[in-house]
């Protein structure tokens, strides 16, 4: 009926035509995914090569390095929980144009390899410096904490591999 309609033909409708409203989310600078924004966040401030930071959870994921010899990182975001209460600022209309709130992003990260410990370090220790916070708020990103590195070994086939565990956790400002 009249509700499928509306439901129907409001893809990317305004407030003043009615029916349900789809949020937009502002791109991140260089038009990257939050995905892409955080990989290159740990490259940059731990100094590992690109192809070495990927995502844990792939639709197709890639070979594992030679963990003996290589060294990498896979992260994933964990956990998304958004303040209680959106900020609404109306457009001159007076309609409902603006939605500011904040998200806290829960990023599981391991760091595999001889060196594992020492990047996942690097990374924490990486989170308290100024100027890696300042590239953080061009995404409207904010350091909040990062938990203790927990060091361990994993049996694959036969043979250990070095791995470091830590969560980072990000304050994140949206707007739709």
């Amino acid at each position: 009926g009249l509700l499928a309609e509306q439901v129907a033909g409001t893809r990317g409708a305004r407030a003043a035509t009615g029916g349900y409203l789809l949020g937009t989310e502002l791109p991140l600078p260089g038009g990257f995914t939050l995905e892409r924004f955080i990989q290159k966040m740990i490259v940059g401030i731990t100094g590992m090569v690109d192809t070495t930071v990927r995502p844990k959870w792939q639709v197709n994921p890639p070979k594992q390095p030679p963990l003996v010899t290589d060294n990498w990182c896979a992260f994933g975001i964990q956990q998304i929980p958004a303040d209680a209460n959106a900020y609404v600022v109306p457009n001159e209309m007076g309609s409902e144009s603006t939605l500011t709130r904040n998200e806290v992003l829960q990023i599981s990260l391991s760091f595999y390899g001889p060196l594992g410990t020492k990047n996942a370090a690097a990374l924490r220790d990486g989170m308290q410096l100024t100027q890696n916070r300042d590239v953080l708020r061009t995404g409207n990103i904010g350091f909040t904490a990062t938990t203790e590195i927990v060091t361990f070994n994993e049996l694959h086939g036969e043979i250990w591999w070095p791995r470091s565990d830590m969560n980072l956790i990000l304050t994140r400002m949206i707007t739709k």
